[in-house]
């Protein structure tokens, strides 16, 4: 084997949403370009599977490729981290790379707290091909010169190379390796029909939130053409056999005219499409919602974040929050779900401000509206701040720590009142949702099973509680072996 790719599963972690596992489609894009040079390549979905470190190990021992990749975030570095110990403490000799958000961003602490070989950082199609052909050619040192890679040199030093460009023609890249992939089946998302397949259409974003990190995609917005993009949603309707579609971009909707022609495109598709990872607000129009309804959309996400017109701008977002409540009404006037997304504890949130997001929550009325703490993300404006001028409240080994939905403060800068911002979260979710028209709305706009399954894994993963076992759908032991045969049966978690 020359290649194995792994997505981490990070079963310590707490405070994550465990109705939503998505696709790994970043590895299945790295998957695609190493198989498609002819290196024998495999990925493991350690964390829709729930495969613990250790018989990821033995798994990688049996097999012994001659790389091995990880992808970790701020969720999974804990997770990835340990698997890398637990390979170096096996005596693996083969070489291991870091790439992914996270060590995109601080690759020399990566690089620094970890056994690791070197780390990718950006886009790593391009690469990670580069690497491959120093490694089959059998340079002594296989990363020396290779752009967009930090790594440690045979004297123990560590060397960072030149940022490596963007893929400018995202025509270019190669179909994900779906196929590699545990079935469809098996991931979760807000679901009106299984399977689902997804699919990202566009990298990059122009905004500059302070609490983004853009280490991987980076500022400049690029999008396939329409034909492209369908062409995957054909590939995975007529070979995958799926139902619905969730797109995962960040800027779906960045270029109007573009987004209202792909949504054409999608109409003879007869799917249910979930937009999970949001659009803006204020880059919307009743045409583009008319021709998402007629494709099959069913569900948007408003990032919204803060309800201050004055936080609005010194988080860089600057959204008009006018153009939200006109972008949820006309959704919710075509029978969609909307979703609003807020962070209370922003840097410059105080009391007034944080009441005025409530507020704001309120008179938007989504159907449904998370509140969460600000997670600092390494890499972005407000993480750098931090840094400087504060304290952080938890570590990134920590993998209990860094849950998007745990429920406590994160960080500290002068000025910022914790208890406080604890109480205008308690406060947010009370006056949302203990209203008895909000309630029953909730579970009438889930009265689909495949969505009343997913709100309830939403509302005990974000709690913290345990899931039933008749709610996880964890593949069966036979059902194991016929999804990944080299794989031994014990090696998944059966809690």
């Amino acid at each position: 084997m020359d290649l194995i790719l792994i997505n981490p599963y990070p079963e310590r972690a707490k405070g994550i949403n465990e109705g939503t596992i998505e696709p790994p489609l970043g590895l299945a894009y790295l998957a695609a370009a190493a198989r498609d040079r002819g290196y024998s390549t495999d990925l493991i979905d350690a964390n829709v599977l729930k495969i613990r470190s250790g018989a990821l190990r033995d798994y990688v021992l049996s097999v012994n490729p001659v790389v091995v990749g990880i992808s970790t975030n701020i969720v999974t570095h804990p997770a990835g981290a340990e698997l890398v110990a637990t390979l170096q403490a096996a005596g693996f000799d083969g070489l291991v790379i870091l790439g992914g958000p996270l060590p995109s961003a601080l690759p020399e602490y990566c690089l620094d707290s970890t056994a690791v070989d070197a780390i990718v950082v950006g886009e790593g199609e391009e690469t990670l091909l580069e690497v491959m052909s120093n490694v089959s050619a059998g340079r002594q040192e296989p990363f020396r010169g290779v752009r967009g890679c930090f790594w440690r040199n045979l004297e123990g030093g560590s060397v960072l190379e030149t940022p490596r460009p963007q893929v400018e023609n995202l025509d270019l890249l190669p179909i994900p390796a779906w196929d590699l992939l545990p079935p469809f089946s098996y991931y979760k998302s807000r679901a009106r029909r299984r399977p689902i397949g997804a699919v990202i259409c566009s990298r990059g974003c122009p905004y500059q939130c302070t609490y983004c990190n853009k280490s991987v995609f980076g500022n400049t917005y690029r999008y396939y053409s329409v034909e492209r993009a369908l062409k995957e949603v054909r590939m995975l309707v007529d070979g995958f056999k799926i139902r619905q579609l969730d797109i995962l971009d960040d800027n779906l909707t960045l270029n109007l005219d573009w987004a209202k022609e792909l949504f054409r495109g999608l109409i003879p598709f007869g799917l249910a499409i979930n937009l999970q990872n949001g659009i803006r607000a204020d880059l919307c129009d009743e045409e583009l919602l008319d021709l998402m309804k007629a494709a099959g959309v069913f569900k948007i996400s408003l990032g919204v974040e803060s309800g201050s017109p004055e936080v609005q701008l010194r988080i860089k977002k600057k959204l008009i929050l006018d153009k939200v409540l006109q972008t949820t009404r006309w959704a919710r006037n075509r029978g969609m779900v909307v979703y609003g997304n807020f962070i209370l504890g922003l840097p410059y949130d105080s009391a007034k401000t944080m009441s005025q997001t409530i507020d704001f929550a309120l008179k938007m009325d989504p159907d449904a509206a998370t509140f969460n703490y600000l997670l600092p993300l390494p890499g972005s404006e407000v993480w750098s701040e931090i840094e400087k001028n504060g304290e952080f409240h938890f570590q990134l080994d920590d993998p209990a720590a860094t849950g998007f939905y745990s429920s406590g403060i994160r960080y500290w800068l002068p000025g910022m009142k914790t208890e406080e911002v604890t109480s205008y979260y308690h406060r947010a979710y009370r006056r949302f949702y203990l209203r008895p028209l909000k309630i029953l709305g909730l579970l009438r706009r889930s009265l689909h099973p495949g969505e009343f399954i997913w709100l309830l894994q939403t509302i005990l993963g974000v709690l913290e509680l345990p899931i039933p076992v008749g709610l996880r759908f964890l593949p069966s032991p036979e059902r194991r072996i016929r999804l990944k045969a080299a794989l031994p049966v014990d090696m998944i978690e059966s809690k």
